[in-house]
């Protein structure tokens, strides 16, 4: 049995309450540089509690409509907090980082399987979703990805997993001035407080239904600040 202090309703309350921390502070107060390292905090909970997701999933095939319904859903909201516009395909949201995500990890699962458990082939059907990724310009791209890929690969071992977390995370802070990216790092603790229960009981529509008002909000208060409204 797991031991911890922190079930999945916990982590998933410290991740939204650390998205929006950090979203507020890009939009409306980029002055306040410390909001946006709280905000790291946010994208490494997801990536892992994607991964726990799938684990107790019933029907894959509901999880991923549920991500590509509010893919679709939240990229008006994102493109007008982050770019002014109704669309701008430069840059998508994060649900379509997670959507590849867990594409990635689901052909990892079926190579693993095919292969007779030929790890180096099925790791190998992370990569193209990784190049989705980029290509896509999602949220994190690749990172965001092989974050994910690696807490399913190393799922039974919470240590190796953290720590392969941690690794990718470093190299993706050493690069493209993404120096900020340290602070996620301060997630790992809070991941290896996790307990394995679901914890306080709250319609998972909700969490997922979260993001796109949060960020038409922002929009809004936005507009007010800036004398637009």
């Amino acid at each position: 049995m797991k031991k911890g202090i922190l079930s999945s309703f916990s982590l998933k309350l410290i991740a939204i309450l650390s998205m929006t921390v950090d979203h507020v502070g890009y939009v409306l107060l980029p002055q306040y540089f410390f909001l946006r390292g709280i905000g790291r905090l946010a994208f490494p909970i997801f990536c892992f509690l994607l991964s726990e997701g799938l684990s107790y999933t019933k029907s894959r095939p509901k999880y991923l409509f549920r991500l590509t319904l509010f893919a679709v859903l939240s990229e008006v909201p994102f493109d007008l907090a982050f770019n002014r516009a109704w669309l701008e395909f430069s840059h998508q949201n994060v649900f379509f980082t997670l959507l590849l995500s867990f594409g990635a990890i689901w052909c990892y699962d079926v190579l693993l399987k095919i292969t007779d458990r030929n790890y180096f082939v099925a790791i190998l059907a992370v990569l193209p979703f990784c190049a989705a990724a980029e290509l896509l310009g999602t949220d994190y791209g690749m990172w965001g990805v092989l974050f994910v890929s690696a807490f399913w690969i190393l799922r039974e071992k919470p240590v190796f997993a953290m720590l392969a977390f941690a690794s990718v995370n470093i190299v993706l802070s050493l690069t493209d001035s993404h120096i900020i990216q340290m602070y996620a790092l301060c997630a790992v603790p809070l991941l290896l407080l996790y307990n394995g229960k679901k914890g306080f009981y709250a319609n998972k529509y909700f969490f997922y239904a979260y993001y796109p008002f949060h960020l038409l909000i922002i929009f809004l208060a936005a507009k007010w600040k800036y004398g637009i409204l």
